[in-house]
Formats: structure tokens, C-alpha cells, sequence
């Protein structure tokens, strides 16, 4: 008898070619909207607080702004790079890229929602400074802690 003995066996090259049941596009494409607001977010309640507390120099807004995307910049570089991957590593870039948003997001909010006018020179204004530093820093441990996870998943994936 020529053939297959075990009548559930199934075919290797069909079960490759199946689409993986996971994330489907459009809530991919969902997430890392969110995740672009988050980070828009971000900078303008960034920009918001600066201008609020009337920051005297144009270089402290391009600090601002600069440094208050890059927590987004690296969370969406980490979602595109995996936006066509596995369902479990998009998740996790998903799911770290909105940990490491939004603290900043809530704080900023909250600088932003102070009342006008407010006029802080000197070390009223180091808040302006510490806040984008903290976040970087804070961000890239999210960050690396999900890059972790990711090659933990990959590595037992391969086994």
C-alpha cells in the first residue's frame, strides 16, 4: 500500500500555505494609527505646556519637538518592521509602544492643562527639559524589554 498510514496526517506544504490565523490587517493598520495619535499627541501637549509657560527660545520648541518624538518614532519603526510578521510580535510592539507612550502622553496633558498665563524662568521651567530626557530613557527600557520578549518568542519559535 502506497501512501499515507495515518489518515490524520496532514499535508505539510498546505498547512505552510494556510493564512496564520493572528491580527488581521486592518486592525494593524488600526493600532499603529493610535499609535501615531499617541505620539502626535505627545508632542503637541509638549508644545503646549512650552508655549504656556512662555519658553523664551525657538531651539527649546525644536527640542521639545524633536525629543518628544522619539519615543513614537522608535515604537512605529518597531510596528512597521513587524507589520507584516507573526500576530504575536506585532502585539507586543503594539502593546510596548503604547506602555511607553502613554505616561508621557497623561503628564503632558496634565502640564498642558495648567491655566494660563504662567511664566517660570530658570528651574520653573526644568520640567521642560528632564520631562523629554526621562521619557527617552524610559522608553527605550520598554523598548528593550520588548525586543527581549521578541527574540525570546523567535528563539522558541525555531525549536
Amino acid at each position: 500500500m502506497v501512501g499515507k498510514t495515518n489518515p490524520y496526517e496532514t499535508n505539510g506544504q498546505a498547512a505552510r500555505s494556510e493564512k496564520p490565523i493572528g491580527v488581521q490587517s486592518n486592525w494593524r493598520i488600526i493600532l499603529l494609527a493610535l499609535v501615531t495619535l499617541m505620539g502626535a499627541g505627545n508632542t503637541v501637549t509638549a508644545l503646549i505646556d512650552a508655549y504656556r509657560e512662555r519658553y523664551p527660545t525657538l531651539d527649546g520648541y525644536l527640542f521639545i519637538g524633536i525629543a518628544t518624538l522619539i519615543p513614537y518614532g522608535v515604537g512605529a519603526v518597531g510596528l512597521l518592521t513587524q507589520l507584516a510578521r507573526r500576530s504575536t510580535m506585532f502585539w507586543l510592539w503594539s502593546m510596548a509602544s503604547i506602555v511607553a507612550l502613554l505616561p508621557g502622553l497623561l503628564l503632558w496633558s496634565i502640564y498642558a492643562s495648567f491655566p494660563t498665563p504662567r511664566v517660570h524662568m530658570g528651574a520653573g521651567q526644568m520640567h521642560i527639559f528632564f520631562l523629554p530626557i526621562i521619557h527617552i530613557g524610559y522608553c527605550f527600557l520598554v523598548y528593550l524589554g520588548a525586543g527581549l520578549l521578541a527574540l525570546a518568542i523567535s528563539a522558541d519559535g525555531n525549536k
